[in-house]
């Protein structure tokens, strides 16, 4: 089963940011009780991000801005819909 694993960050500075980084990539993010305030994780194959505020996404490099999202595992692809710019 293929599953997405989604890092939610609320706003947070960048040093905070660099700070957590090193904990997610070694998986250890869950140990460190400072980061449950800032950062929700999640698993799953399809996930629809709405808010009121835009927020901005990144994909192979590039980022995007807006207030609604929808990711979703297809067939074992990725398929990504976001709303016209």
């Amino acid at each position: 089963l293929i599953l997405f694993s989604f890092y939610i960050v609320v706003a947070i500075s960048r040093f905070t940011f660099i700070g957590a980084v090193k904990y997610i990539k070694r998986g250890t993010y869950k140990q460190n009780r400072k980061l449950d305030k800032y950062l929700y994780t999640c698993q799953c194959k399809k996930i629809r991000i709405e808010t009121e505020k835009n927020f901005v996404y990144a994909v192979d490099g590039e980022t995007f801005e807006t207030k609604s999202l929808e990711l979703a595992i297809v067939n074992k692809l990725v398929k990504f819909v976001r709303p016209k710019v």
